[in-house]
């Protein structure tokens, strides 16, 4: 049985990125996901993207990062279970680049 030590270095929890183009409509960059325990939002190619647990995300109405800004990284142990709600994404203008990380907590034997 996993305990918090395990989850706090990572022990069991692969990671995978996956990159998405996101436009002015919200688009759904992280699928709900109760083994989740930790996020990582990298900055975009160019201008904001938003991020929110809103099905409608709205430009500037939730969490921003702009180009050339460190990654959001959110973890289980500082936001508690915003971590695994599903997350959407939305541009402030034209398309723009984006990759989205993850660990998520593997079943033991």
């Amino acid at each position: 049985m996993m305990c918090m030590e395990d989850v706090a270095i990572g022990r069991g929890s692969p990671y995978n990125e996956t990159g998405y183009s996101v436009g002015t409509s919200a688009v759904q960059v992280a699928e709900p996901s109760p083994k989740r325990i930790a996020l990582i939002f990298g900055s975009p190619s160019a201008g904001t993207i938003t991020y929110s647990t809103l099905k409608g995300a709205v430009a500037g109405q939730g969490f921003n990062i702009s180009a050339g800004q460190p990654a959001m990284i959110l973890l289980i142990g500082e936001v508690g279970q915003a971590v695994t709600a599903g997350l959407f994404a939305v541009a402030d203008a034209a398309a723009r680049l984006i990759n989205v990380g993850q660990s998520l907590l593997l079943e033991e034997p």
